[in-house]
C-alpha cells in the first residue's frame, strides 16, 4: 500500500507536468500551437476560447503536480527506517557521559572547562 501511494504521487507529478505543458503550448504564438489549438477545438468543441482553455489547463496541471509532490513527500516521511536507525545508532554508541552542573563553564561560549583553567578550550578566551 505504501509503494502504491508513492507511485500515485509520481504519476500525479508527471501527469500534472504534461497537462501544464499542453496548456502552455496552447498559449504560445507559434505555428505548432495553431495546429494544436485546431486539434483541441476539434476534440473539445464545447470550449469557446483557446486562451481560456490553455490558462485553465496550466492551473489544473500545476495543482495536480503539487498534489503529487505532496503525496510523495508524505510517503517519504512515513517510512519507519529513517528515525529508528538513528535511535539505534545512538543507543549502540553507549551511554552518554553526563556533565555535572557544578562543572565550570566558559562565561563567553558556555563550554565545559576543567576546574582552575584560565582559558576556555573552545573559544580560547581568558576567564579572568
Amino acid at each position: 500500500m505504501g509503494r502504491l501511494r508513492f507511485l500515485v504521487g509520481a504519476l500525479g507529478i508527471i501527469l500534472g507536468f504534461f497537462v501544464y505543458q499542453y496548456g502552455f503550448f496552447l498559449l504560445l504564438p507559434l505555428k505548432l500551437s495553431e495546429s494544436l489549438a485546431n486539434w483541441t477545438m476539434t476534440y473539445v468543441p464545447w470550449t469557446d476560447s483557446v486562451m481560456i482553455l490553455g490558462a485553465a489547463l496550466q492551473l489544473f496541471g500545476g495543482v495536480i503536480a503539487i498534489a503529487g509532490l505532496l503525496i510523495c513527500i508524505s510517503w517519504v516521511g512515513s517510512q519507519p527506517g529513517a528515525t529508528t536507525s538513528l535511535v539505534k545508532r545512538l543507543s549502540a554508541a553507549g551511554p552518554v557521559a553526563e556533565i555535572p552542573d557544578s562543572a565550570p563553564k566558559c562565561k563567553f561560549c558556555g563550554a565545559v572547562m576543567e576546574s582552575g583553567a584560565a582559558f576556555c578550550p573552545s573559544c580560547q578566551r581568558a576567564q579572568a
